[in-house]
């Protein structure tokens, strides 16, 4: 149970479907602002999106981020 709270961020899922964030069979909650980058995990920084979306783009964060010591300065460039 204590994994499914951490890992799960099962308090958070709680906090959102009580806010009427009902998500859909190929929906995940996604942040606004990812923690990484000093996002809260709060349910003001959670959205709706696409599973499939929200997984390519947090592989990619995470490919181009793993190896950055703390505290490094990112830049962002959105592509079309």
């Amino acid at each position: 149970m204590m994994m499914q709270m951490v890992w799960l961020l099962r308090p958070l899922v709680d906090q959102c479907r009580s806010a009427g964030h009902i998500l859909a069979p190929s929906q995940c909650y996604a942040f606004t602002t990812l923690p990484l980058f000093g996002g809260e995990y709060t349910v003001a920084n959670v959205w709706m999106c696409s599973c499939r979306d929200w997984l390519a783009f947090a592989a990619t964060i995470y490919s181009e981020t793993k190896g950055l010591p703390d505290g490094s300065t990112v830049r962002i460039v959105v592509k079309d």
